[in-house]
């Protein structure tokens, strides 16, 4: 039987030959990306503002089959080949109706906490692109807006529920729904985006 003293003497010297101290370097860390980085097609969209308790309001709806792909940094849409988005409500009384058109592809800096749930933010001002908007109106009257730049609007502050400034967001493999909601001195408003997963 080997005496702790000999073992001890025997252990340094396994060491100082090298068979031993050849101890496994640390596996580098395995980064899972977050559950929303993809590419996804919007399926559904529900848009509603209220004003004033109720007296004015706005639901808007539509614009499915736009894709959104989200990276680590950027989020870029393209709105080629998406329906319009319709939008009806009252204001002052009187009742209204719009569409309007999306076209092109857009391209923002995003901030983005979570994976299977968290929170997003799209940064408007730092859009590019050449994606453009044009609203058609039928109620009360006729009449056809001017097309718009949707990055000049975006840059300039303007708001785009297409483009959700601060949105909680839940993710599953195959669905990402994003809701944005305000309410503030009498204004409420709701917006929930859901996409389905492309890839």
């Amino acid at each position: 039987m080997l005496s702790i003293g000999t073992g001890l003497s025997l252990s340094v010297a396994i060491i100082a030959s090298g068979v031993v101290g050849l101890a496994a370097a640390p596996a580098e860390a395995v980064t899972t990306p977050a559950c929303a980085i993809g590419t996804w097609h919007l399926d559904r969209k529900a848009t509603n503002t209220t004003v004033d308790g109720e007296k004015d309001w706005t639901k808007r709806s539509g614009a499915t089959g736009v894709k959104l792909t989200i990276g680590k940094k950027y989020a870029v849409y393209s709105f080629t080949g998406s329906t319009r988005e319709y939008a009806t409500g009252v204001t002052n009384g009187e009742q209204f109706a719009w569409s309007v058109a999306y076209k092109g592809n857009l391209r923002v800096k995003l901030n983005l906490n979570g994976s299977a749930r968290g929170f997003i933010k799209l940064d408007g001002r730092s859009a590019s692109g050449n994606a453009t908007s044009q609203s058609v109106s039928t109620e009360p009257r006729p009449r056809t807006d001017p097309v718009r730049s949707v990055v000049k609007d975006l840059k300039k502050g303007h708001a785009d529920s297409m483009v959700p400034a601060g949105a909680k967001f839940t993710c599953s493999r195959k669905q990402l729904v994003m809701r944005e909601e305000y309410d503030m001195l009498g204004y409420k408003f709701t917006n929930t985006l859901t996409f389905r997963r492309i890839k």
